[in-house]
């Protein structure tokens, strides 16, 4: 090893390439919003000494070693990402003289989560190296480990071993050395995705992000599934009446010894008693003390169903919105019986000619993206009326991404109304007349607008 003559004008040009490199893979990676890009970009820098381990070089007075190490990193996929970058070691031998070693390349680096706050970090490159006027081959690879102390900063620890190799016509062997020290990584935040905070909506004590059951509660006196974080274990049984709770009508309250054969995990009532007087038996009324209509749905058997509407038809709605889980366009379990309902109100009122199905979403992605997923949840309810029966002719699809909010706060619970599909209605024929059945009520022109929660 002798002192370095390579111009350090040369060591930037190739840094340059190398981070000119890595822009290429952003650039030819698939395409997503431009913030989200940015931040799958990292600068990472490093501050070490250590030794040299070579006997030659150390018989040559080259022992201690400062490094200096400037990178940057492009997330590929998970935890893996491709990185380039230059580093610099100085080995000072006397007063007068100091060898140096440079290293331009890239390599791979492996950052696993451990926790919200803690990365392993694990790192391999092939380099060009520079000793005096020789360039050689060279290597290294680390371990360590860093604290995401900010989302934008990291701070941690490691180890390298480096290696640059010898020509046959150069020293007797080859130079290699171990480091360690600090380490520093900047990165831009990814931006609030619909998939990606620290919510917990069901209180559960488990996040929404990790949670299989992001709306359903453990619930007190249940045993948490081992297998999916955040759900009831499938044979939890509240009430100990031997029907599983996700198969009982009745989850707290057991069947006793003569059981409801209509209704798993009830107990048996009269089968002439009808408190409500809906001709519906409590037995198989869902709503025993409230006058309803007969369905098929034995959860919504004997319940009250109003479906409104106003002649003009500007400022009111038919039956109740459909609500989706949080970055879905699938109907989510809790509004599966609303969607009969919405058929069931378009297909016993002819006279509503034309319903705007209007998508909305919630606050926490882009705007470009709550469009969009409002655009496909109002689509996907479309298909759905049209595939039983509704003429498409009678339907519009809109898409409001957030403008119109049920509850105008940011809150897991606005959230998960404002994640909806409503019905409006744009024309009525008032030729028609108007059925009068217990299911429909038919609110006059100009009626009393409802007022929405904000």
């Amino acid at each position: 090893m002798t002192r370095s003559r390579i111009r350090p004008a040369n060591l930037l040009a190739l840094t340059v390439l190398n981070v000119g490199a890595a822009l290429g893979v952003a650039a030819l990676s698939p395409s997503v919003a431009h913030a989200q890009v940015v931040s799958r970009f990292a600068l990472h820098t490093e501050l070490a000494g250590g030794s040299m381990l070579a006997s030659y070089q150390q018989s040559q007075g080259f022992r201690a070693l400062a490094e200096g190490r400037l990178g940057v990193s492009f997330a590929l996929a998970g935890p893996l990402a491709l990185q380039v970058g230059g580093a610099s070691r100085w080995f000072p031998r006397d007063a007068q003289d100091a060898g140096q070693i440079y290293t331009v390349g890239g390599g791979l680096r492996l950052e696993p989560r451990l926790n919200g706050w803690l990365r392993v970090v694990l790192d391999a490159n092939a380099n060009l190296g520079f000793s005096g006027a020789k360039q050689r081959f060279a290597w290294d690879l680390s371990a360590g480990a860093q604290w995401q102390v900010h989302p934008a900063v990291g701070v941690g620890v490691f180890a390298r071993f480096g290696h640059i190799l010898s020509a046959s016509t150069d020293f007797p062997s080859d130079a290699y050395w171990l480091t360690g020290g600090l380490s520093l990584s900047l990165r831009v935040p990814a931006p609030p995705r619909d998939d990606e905070d620290d919510r917990d909506s069901d209180g559960d004590g488990v996040i929404d992000r990790e949670d299989f059951c992001p709306v359903e509660s453990i619930g007190e006196g249940s045993t948490a599934d081992p297998l999916r974080p955040g759900c009831p274990a499938p044979s939890t049984d509240r009430d100990h009446d031997g029907v599983v709770d996700r198969e009982d009508f009745c989850p707290e309250t057991a069947a006793g010894p003569q059981p409801d054969l209509s209704r798993r995990g009830c107990p048996a009532s009269s089968d002439t008693l009808d408190s409500d007087g809906d001709g519906i038996s409590d037995a198989q009324d869902a709503c025993p003390r409230e006058a309803g209509v007969r369905g098929r749905n034995p959860r919504r058997n004997g319940c009250p169903r109003t479906f409104r509407f106003s002649v003009e038809g500007s400022e009111d709605w038919v039956t109740d919105p459909i609500f989706f889980e949080r970055g879905e366009a699938e109907v989510s379990a809790r509004s599966t019986a609303t969607l009969p309902n919405v058929l069931e109100a378009l297909q016993l009122m002819p006279m509503i000619r034309r319903v705007s199905v209007q998508g909305h979403a919630d606050e926490t992605g882009t705007p470009e993206h709550n469009i969009a997923l409002s655009r496909t949840r109002a689509q996907n309810v479309y298909q759905w009326l049209v595939s039983h029966g509704i003429a498409p002719e009678r339907l519009t699809v809109e898409a409001l991404g957030t403008e119109h909010p049920m509850i105008d706060e940011r809150s897991a619970r606005a959230y998960a109304v404002n994640r909806r599909v409503e019905f409006h209605i744009l024309e009525v024929d008032e030729r028609s007349p108007v059925l009068t059945t217990r299911s429909v009520t038919h609110v006059p022109a100009n009626p009393r607008p409802r007022r929405r929660p904000r």
